[in-house]
């Protein structure tokens, strides 16, 4: 079910595609295999998982399956969540929460604004913003450092005493 009837297409790095490729040349050995699994749907939508096809189905190539052609459940998910949030101690972890950090992680590397909007697939800026766009360490950094050097100009320019104060907001 997709939150919204929306399709877009989306950039990726060389890097990924390269991934992808053999990702993709080995589940294509793998369809191969004696055991493996083929998934078929009917024109009602419904998945059948027995590698037999009945009348009127068509098989379907999904992204998310095992070796042996099996689906890859929320299951698998919620295992793999759990085990980072463990061992890796990250305990406020979801999978949804990596959406988040690529928004902020765009506009950390200066992503216009409306590609990013795009890109995430919002139809309204302000989602975008408000919901996942998180402020970081090192931008807060680069707004010191421009208000410093603002300060600094206007300071040569200008006779005039400039005060820079820190506000704690919390």
């Amino acid at each position: 079910m997709w939150k919204y009837d929306s399709v877009r297409k989306l950039a990726i790095d060389n890097d990924t595609i390269e991934i992808l490729k053999k990702g993709y040349e080995k589940y294509i050995s793998n369809q191969k295999q004696k055991n493996y699994i083929h998934i078929f749907v009917n024109d009602n939508g419904v998945i059948n998982r027995t590698s037999i096809k009945d009348e009127g189905e068509t098989e379907i190539d999904l992204i998310s399956v095992r070796d042996d052609g099996s689906l890859v459940t929320s299951n698998t998910s919620l295992h793999t969540t759990k085990v980072i949030k463990e061992e890796l101690g990250i305990t406020d972890f979801t999978f949804h929460s990596l959406r988040h950090t690529h928004c902020t992680e765009l506009f950390e590397h200066e992503a216009d604004i409306k590609f990013v909007q795009k890109r995430m697939g919002h139809k309204n800026i302000q989602e975008t913003l408000n919901t996942y766009a998180h402020r970081t360490k090192k931008q807060e950094d680069v707004y010191s450092a421009v208000l410093d050097t603002m300060f600094t100009q206007n300071k040569k320019d200008d006779t005039s005493e400039c005060v820079i104060l820190k506000v704690n907001t919390t």
